[in-house]
């Protein structure tokens, strides 16, 4: 068997792992501040294709009612996104992913897929849907270590950002929020028993800043392969990415203006009649 197929059978033995956000701000007049932060989290344990996400879904909704009045709320599920590896996918709306350092192998699973027979590597959480995108880093020999970059890059800032995590495990997994005023914050994946991850532990992580533009948002995934054997990589999968978008300040001072001279204009032909 091909090692890098091998991940619910070794993880609780081999697998050390890191998983973080990255976030970068738009240099605009509006500074990132990570005192407006609210996380929004929930866990799953010992879940699989199908099961009901019940603190995962309890997070994302808490998580929407915070963000949706902050700006146009949308959601990503991958359902049209064509199947397999790629290193840049547009996902519509003005988003694009883009991998980094990431695992190309096409017998990995790797890239958009909608397999439901390996759920320790992640499955698809769209209710009705089937699509998910698998997040895999390269293998890697004993003793090694690895870090695969996926960036989500926005067209219209964004002010929050959430989505499902699955196929998590091995523990020691952080989620940090680096902010390009020097500000930055950490916080845990509620992952700490790696027992009650069979055969996955499934997460609901967002967050909310009202005071922030972000252009990118960057899932960083460092893998080290402690104990062996050679050639062992890691997966997580990504599904129901969610955010809301702002425009610009510019954008929306040039929007205003627009209004006043429609309004002005407005007057006079009512002046003229």
């Amino acid at each position: 068997m091909n090692n890098l197929t091998g991940k619910i059978s070794t993880r609780t033995r081999f697998w050390a792992t890191n998983l973080g956000f990255i976030l970068l701000g738009l240099m605009t007049g509006s500074s990132l501040m990570a005192d407006n932060v609210q996380v929004y989290q929930g866990l799953d344990p010992n879940v699989t294709v199908g099961s009901t996400l019940t603190s995962s879904n309890t997070a994302q909704g808490n998580y929407f009612t915070a963000a949706s009045p902050l700006g146009t709320y949308n959601l990503i599920t991958f359902e049209s996104a064509p199947l397999g590896n790629f290193t840049s996918l547009n996902l519509g709306g003005g988003v694009m992913l883009t991998l980094s350092n990431a695992n190309t192998f096409a017998s990995t699973g790797a890239g958009i897929s909608k397999d439901t027979t390996q759920p320790g590597l992640g499955f698809n959480t769209t209710p009705g849907g089937a699509n998910f995108f698998r997040f895999v880093t390269k293998g890697i020999k004993t003793g090694a270590s690895t870090t695969a970059d996926a960036t989500f890059s926005f067209a219209a800032p964004v002010n929050s950002f959430g989505g499902y995590f699955t196929g998590l495990g091995g523990g020691g997994d952080t989620v940090t929020l680096n902010f390009t005023n020097g500000l930055s914050e950490i916080f845990n994946l509620a992952l700490s028993n790696t027992s009650s991850c069979s055969p996955s532990c499934a997460e609901f992580f967002g967050f909310t800043d009202s005071g922030s533009q972000v252009s990118s948002i960057d899932l960083s995934m460092a893998y080290a392969n402690i104990t062996g054997p050679d050639n062992l990589a890691y997966f997580i999968g990504v599904d129901d990415v969610q955010y809301t978008s702002t425009p610009e300040p510019s954008t929306l001072t040039l929007l205003g203006s627009g209004l006043l001279a429609v309004g002005r204009l407005g007057r006079k032909a009512f002046k003229k009649n």
